[in-house]
């Protein structure tokens, strides 16, 4: 995230293209904070679902081991 007063579009863009995902120009609004905060708990959501995903693979194969080792 990029916090900043100027507008100038070749910021912007350079900003960008650096990889920051949202690039705020203050004064900061209610939507920016809507959107900061939904896109927070949807990251949340799918890091979540990655651990939970990588955990059971790792079950999956543990009892593939086991039936291989019987």
């Amino acid at each position: 995230m990029s916090l900043s007063a100027d507008e100038n579009e070749i910021t912007v863009i350079k900003t960008l293209e650096s990889g920051v995902i949202f690039f705020i120009l203050k004064p900061i609004s209610q939507d920016d904070i809507h959107y900061l905060w939904e896109y927070a708990a949807l990251r949340k959501k799918k890091n979540a679902c990655k651990r939970v995903a990588k955990r059971d693979k790792s079950a999956r194969n543990m009892m593939r081991m086991k039936i291989n080792i019987v």
